[in-house]
């Protein structure tokens, strides 16, 4: 992988092998406090009621997902037999 820094080309690739991680603090410089479990299981509770809240939105966006194609098929009837494809006008007395 070639990458520019500095106006230079670097084209050399570290090995996986000695590549040493350095721990999230050094490298964020955030730090992270520990959960208390009533904090924990309030965060549960609240993902757990968005979940339930998005299973009700999807399931009434399928719900009207179906009403329009529904509504589009009474639709697509409606107009063949407003506006019936043009033919012949023997063809609608002698159908053979």
């Amino acid at each position: 992988m070639k990458a520019f820094s500095d106006g230079k080309l670097n084209d050399q690739q570290t090995s996986r092998f000695n590549v040493t991680h350095t721990p999230e603090k050094a490298t964020d410089g955030i730090e992270i406090p520990e959960w208390n479990p009533e904090e924990f299981h309030q965060t549960q509770a609240m993902i757990q009621e968005l979940d339930k809240q998005f299973v009700r939105l999807r399931e009434a966006l399928h719900g009207r997902q179906l009403r329009i194609s529904r509504a589009r098929q009474m639709l697509s009837g409606l107009q063949t037999l407003l506006f019936p494809p043009r033919r012949q006008w023997w063809r609608r007395w002698l159908p053979w």
